[in-house]
């Protein structure tokens, strides 16, 4: 199950429900994409389109991050589905 963080609220300050954080989570399992990593893979993903995550594991990991403007502009809804449905 994806690791949710707890004692989270919403914008009012009003508590987020541990059965909707239940239902945030499951969600989140049955969306995501799990491959096998191997020596020398790297990933790049954009932020705007995508959750990310990474289950446990054992060894060394070496980060490295660059940033950027958006050199256009924010997909909908829609075009992200397009997008997502074609991976």
């Amino acid at each position: 199950m994806v690791a949710i963080g707890i004692g989270g609220s919403f914008a009012d300050g009003s508590s987020v429900d541990s059965e909707m954080i239940d239902e945030i989570a499951r969600v989140c399992d049955e969306q995501s994409i799990v491959f096998p990593w191997h020596e020398g893979d790297v990933l790049l993903l954009d932020n705007m389109l995508t959750a990310h995550g990474r289950k446990p594991f054992v060894g060394k990991r070496k980060v490295v991050v660059g940033m950027a403007e958006p050199n256009q502009p924010v997909f909908t809804r829609a075009a992200r589905h397009e997008i997502l449905s074609n991976i």
